[in-house]
């Protein structure tokens, strides 16, 4: 897939798309005691299917833990590529972030990289998104509405399309446009993972610190589009009956 490079116009190519498994889901215990959150059902598929049926036009590497052997036989029935890490050496919220420079530093090399959490479920067009990538971390964003909701969440705050103020899960939200955890992320972005570790700033090295280590710490510019449409990502017991009412009215 391509999109239009911010430099001098031309277009190169977003071709690998990385899908992020998950943690332990300790959040949906004890439905994800056995089957971990990116399998659980929608309809009579699970949710993670809907990610990767949007992915046709991509190189899929699918992220994950040792922990549910379930998702390697999920990867290998759907012919995505997986790249697993050992239990011991992961912690839950670590392993997309880690992994993501683990696999492109021993793998695939450093390049553009469309990412994507496989516990979410939404009707975005993804051509379009990733249309809009102009060599800068590229977050979707979507309005939750809700300020309640939003807190779980990371909650962005733009002036144009710049984001200028991300917090990860505050207590207090100033407002409902959200993170949805997908992204288009250059390889510059991917090799300040390492000073990011150094720097401590989140033991579970979450996501959204990181994005916001970028924006308020290293003063990288990160761009926001406001994707418009229908997302639910699943991480709360609530969040999964809101799935399966609008995946109902389908």
């Amino acid at each position: 897939m391509e999109s239009r490079d911010g430099k001098d116009g031309r277009y190169r190519e977003v071709s690998t798309a990385l899908v992020a498994g998950g943690g332990f889901a300790t959040r949906l215990k004890p439905i994800t005691a056995v089957v971990p959150k990116p399998l659980l059902p929608l309809g009579i598929r699970p949710v993670v299917d809907y990610v990767i049926d949007k992915l046709e036009d991509f190189e899929v590497w699918f992220l994950a833990n040792s922990y549910y052997s379930s998702l390697q036989a999920w990867a290998s029935s759907r012919g995505v590529k997986a790249y697993i890490t050992p239990v011991s050496d992961t912690l839950e919220l670590k392993g997309a972030l880690v992994d993501t420079y683990s696999l492109m530093e021993s793998l695939i090399g450093f390049r553009d990289i469309l990412y994507l959490s496989g516990n979410q479920i939404f009707d975005f067009n993804l051509k379009e998104f990733v249309g809009r990538y102009q060599d800068q971390l590229l977050l979707g964003l979507y309005d939750v509405g809700d300020l309640e909701l939003a807190k779980r969440y990371g909650v962005v705050r733009l002036e144009g399309s710049r984001v200028v103020e991300f917090i990860e899960k505050p207590e207090k939200p100033r407002g409902t446009l959200i993170n949805t955890s997908i992204a288009v992320i250059p390889p510059s972005v991917i090799k300040l993972v390492p000073e990011f570790l150094l720097a401590g700033r989140d033991t579970f090295y979450r996501e959204g610190s990181f994005i916001s280590w970028l924006v308020h710490e290293k003063s990288i510019e990160v761009l926001g589009v406001e994707l418009k449409g229908s997302w639910f990502y699943l991480d709360w017991p609530d969040s999964y009956e809101r799935m399966w009412k609008w995946y109902l009215k389908q």
